[in-house]
This record gives C-alpha cells, sequence and structure tokens, in this order.
C-alpha cells in the first residue's frame, strides 16, 4: 500500500520512513506505549515539526546506447589486435629466415706447426655444427691443422632451415734461412794471379760478397784477383733469416830466388866444345803445399729424436771448412750452419755430408717415430 507524502503529496510506499521523492518524515515513531483503551483519552495529535533530510544522490542510469558503443569499442579492438597478431605471424613465415650468420678465422695462412682461431655467431639459431661436430651458436676453437684445410659452420633454424660460411687455412711449410754454395776454382794464388768465386744461393732477397765485391745475384761469377790473402764472406738475406759462408785465399809472393846460369869459358880453337844443359828454374809448384784439413761435422741432431706420428721434428747442423754440404733423403744442398722442420711418417735415418778442399766427411742421423695407423702425413 502507498501513502500521500504530507510534503509533497507524491505516493510513497507505506513502509517508508522518509519520503524518496523530498525526504520528508513520513511517521514519527511513538516512544510511548498507548494506554488501555477504557482509560484513553482521545486528544488532538499535536504536530510535531518534521527534520528535512536531503533526497539520497542515486547513481545516473547510463543510457543503453553508451553501453552498446563501449562493448563495440571492445570488439573492434579485440578484432584488431587479433588480426595484427594473425598478420605477423603470417609474414613471419613468408619472409626467409636470416640467422645473422658470421664465420672467420684469424689468419688465412699459417705455417706448419702454427694455430689459427676460428669465431663463429649466429642469433635465431636451434643449434650450430663445426665440420659436422656440435658446436655452441656462438663460440671460439683454437686449430693446429697439419694441412691446408676447409672449415665450415652451420647454422640450424627451429624450423629445419640451414645457412653455412666455409673458410680454407692454406698451411705452407716455414721459410727455412737461405741455402748458400759457395766456392772458388782455387784456394791459393801468387800475387798477380787471379781466381774465380763461383756462387748458388736459394731462398734469399739480397746476396752479398765482401771485400771488394758488393751486391750479386743469386747465381753467379766473379774474378778477383787479391794482393794479399783474403777470406771473401758471402752474406745472404731471406725470409728465413741470414746466413754467412766464407772462402779464404792464400797468396803468396813471387818466387825471388834467380835460376843458376852456367857460365861457360870460350872454346880454345880447334877443340870441340860440347854445352852444358842449363836446369830449368824451379817454380811455385816445386813449394811443398801444406797438408788441407778436412771438413768437420760439429753438430747434426733432432729436436725431439724420438716423437709421435707426423710431429714436427727439428733437424740441426753445423759444419766447417766445407765447401758443399748436402742432407739426403729428400732434403738435398743446405747452407753450412741450419735447421729444417720434417714431418715423419716412420722412424728415419739421415745421412749428412760435407765436401771440401781437403776431402770429404759423412754422419748419420736417425730419427725414431712410434707406429701409427697413417701412411703419410699429406692431410
Amino acid at each position: 500500500m502507498t501513502v500521500a507524502c504530507p510534503e509533497c503529496g507524491k505516493p510513497v510506499p507505506d513502509d517508508q520512513t522518509f519520503c524518496k521523492f523530498c525526504g520528508a518524515l513520513l511517521a514519527p515513531e511513538d516512544p510511548v506505549s498507548p494506554a488501555p483503551a477504557e482509560t484513553s483519552i482521545s486528544l488532538p495529535a499535536a504536530r510535531v515539526p518534521e527534520a528535512k533530510l536531503p533526497p539520497p544522490q542515486l547513481p545516473p542510469e547510463k543510457p543503453r546506447s553508451g553501453r552498446l558503443a563501449g562493448i563495440l569499442a571492445a570488439v573492434v579492438a579485440f578484432l584488431l589486435i587479433a588480426g595484427g597478431v594473425t598478420w605477423f605471424v603470417i609474414s613471419r613465415r613468408n619472409q626467409p629466415w636470416e640467422p645473422g650468420l658470421s664465420f672467420s678465422a684469424s689468419a688465412a695462412q699459417i705455417n706448419r706447426g702454427q694455430q689459427v682461431t676460428l669465431q663463429w655467431s649466429a642469433a635465431d639459431t636451434a643449434s650450430m655444427k663445426l665440420n659436422d661436430e656440435a658446436v655452441p651458436v656462438s663460440g671460439s676453437r683454437a686449430v693446429s691443422p697439419a694441412a691446408t684445410t676447409t672449415y665450415r659452420v652451420t647454422a640450424l633454424s627451429r624450423g629445419g632451415e640451414s645457412q653455412s660460411r666455409e673458410i680454407t687455412v692454406r698451411v705452407i711449410e716455414p721459410a727455412g734461412p737461405p741455402s748458400i754454395q759457395f766456392s772458388g776454382d782455387r784456394n791459393r794464388i801468387v800475387k798477380g794471379e787471379s781466381l774465380t768465386l763461383s756462387w748458388s744461393v736459394s731462398g734469399a732477397g739480397q746476396v752479398q760478397i765482401q771485400p771488394g765485391v758488393g751486391t750479386v745475384e743469386a747465381t753467379g761469377t766473379r774474378t778477383v784477383s787479391p794482393d794479399r790473402s783474403t777470406e771473401y764472406i758471402l752474406t745472404a738475406d731471406g725470409a728465413g733469416g741470414n746466413e754467412k759462408q766464407s772462402f779464404r785465399v792464400q797468396v803468396d809472393a813471387p818466387s825471388s830466388k834467380k835460376a843458376d846460369v852456367l857460365v861457360t869459358p870460350p872454346p880454345k880453337k880447334d877443340t870441340a866444345v860440347t854445352p852444358t844443359p842449363t836446369p830449368p828454374p824451379k817454380t811455385d809448384t816445386d813449394v811443398k803445399q801444406p797438408p788441407r784439413e778436412l771438413p768437420q761435422i760439429v753438430a747434426f741432431e733432432a729436436e725431439p729424436s724420438k716423437a709421435q706420428q707426423c710431429q714436427v721434428v727439428l733437424l740441426r747442423w753445423t759444419v766447417k771448412g766445407a765447401t758443399r754440404v748436402t742432407i739426403d733423403p729428400a732434403i738435398g744442398v743446405v747452407a753450412a750452419d741450419g735447421y729444417k722442420p720434417v714431418i715423419l711418417p716412420r722412424t728415419t735415418s739421415y745421412a749428412l755430408k760435407a765436401d771440401g778442399p781437403g776431402g770429404s766427411a759423412s754422419q748419420n742421423l736417425t730419427v725414431t717415430i712410434a707406429p701409427g695407423n697413417r701412411a703419410d702425413c699429406a692431410h
């Protein structure tokens, strides 16, 4: 049921205390219990002034059109986001995979026995291989190839795609010292005579002969006429170092001894005279030559003398008093003082021979190689 508000007259529910339209008090509560009916006296009700309260503020109702617009905007935003994600995924699938693979080596060429560092890196890559060996996606490795070798890195994507890069490291024999052959056609002359120097040098960029000759070609001859005993020194400069070899010429003074002359008296008349032969003058060949010494092999050794298969072994030698030095097998003519690295698949014996004005000398050297399963050391 409803009752009329005593202030604004609008109908309100009878169980309300205040008017929902103007806030007026509808029916004040009587704190005193009513008296019994037989003793009650009807008196006009006293009018109590009513306290006016402000009407309650109710949140305004949103129009339905605003709610629909918000829902529509949310749907549109969702569709845009979903479409963008879909487009991104499709476009990524259609684009080629590019991991940015890089592969480099610290040197493109090394001497046998040296090391080179390989370095690689890639992005968006599932795995990486170096010559079919699994390696980290980014990393480096030091290698020491015995021969020229091509290295390959391969990057693999999560979708099964792959990219590769290759690098070839060239391996060369280390440059040894220059090889010298230096001699003369005679090592002793008389002052005023001449002799011919001859030489052959390999592995040198510059060759000089002193004293008095200067810079020369790697191979040649030169006629010299020293006025005193002289030691000619040939110096060869090359990428593998500096080498020297000498050739000594002894110069003798001319012989001052006069030939004996036989003076005969004039012949007597009517007397037959028999001429006496005059002996020939003595020459330098009648002078006794000093004995010539044999070449001396000071050292001929290997470092190490016992090695593993295909390990680098260094041969070293020093020879004095020789005009030609050879080492066999497979090495040939060498300088009087030098070294050479060798790589051996099996035990090998070397023979060093030194030839000089006084004769020849030789020495053998055996390098022991541990047994292995390689026929050669080419790879």
